[in-house]
């Protein structure tokens, strides 16, 4: 809704003498919202997928905790859709998916009568997704770096000066 807001003020700041966005960003978050309208249909049809569904409601059982069954659930069913566009859903796109999901996957839970689902449920587990995700993010930063450090030249000199004196 901020975006939505955000236009129909434009046009009082024009009136105002304020200076105008630029058109382009308003054309680039149209494509962006309709990829996350295409991820979010994609999501609606693997939720909804009989052997999918089971799936998914025996994983929100077996987590315990509402959040912890909310956030492990749209976790799993972004991943499959981001794994089956072969990485090519950006991550803007998937985060503001997410949300959407989360819900989809909020009402399933209801429906199965596993948790009542309340809006501040909603908000918790899509709080802690957030930090899930800070985490991994974090965590494939300290992993990168890593095999960057390992070509160290000197390894490497020894086996060429074997194959020199033979």
């Amino acid at each position: 809704m901020p975006g939505m807001i955000q236009r129909e003020m434009m046009p009082e700041q024009q009136e105002q003498g304020q200076p105008q966005e630029p058109q382009a960003p308003q054309a680039q978050q149209q494509p962006n919202q309709q990829a996350v309208e295409r991820v979010v249909i994609a999501a609606t049809k693997v939720i909804h997928d009989p052997k999918i569904r089971s799936q998914l409601i025996e994983l929100m059982k077996q987590a315990g905790d509402p959040v912890k069954a909310l956030v492990d659930a749209t976790f799993l069913v972004v991943r499959q859709l981001f794994e089956k566009s072969n990485r090519s859903i950006p991550e803007d796109v998937l985060g503001a998916a997410s949300a959407q999901v989360l819900q989809m996957l909020g009402e399933l839970a209801a429906a199965a009568k596993l948790f009542q689902v309340t809006p501040e449920l909603l908000q918790q587990a899509a709080q802690a997704g957030l930090q899930r995700l800070e985490q991994e993010e974090q965590a494939k930063k300290q992993a990168a770096p890593q095999p960057q450090a390992q070509p160290e030249q000197p390894a490497a000199q020894p086996q060429e000066q074997m194959m020199m004196e033979e």
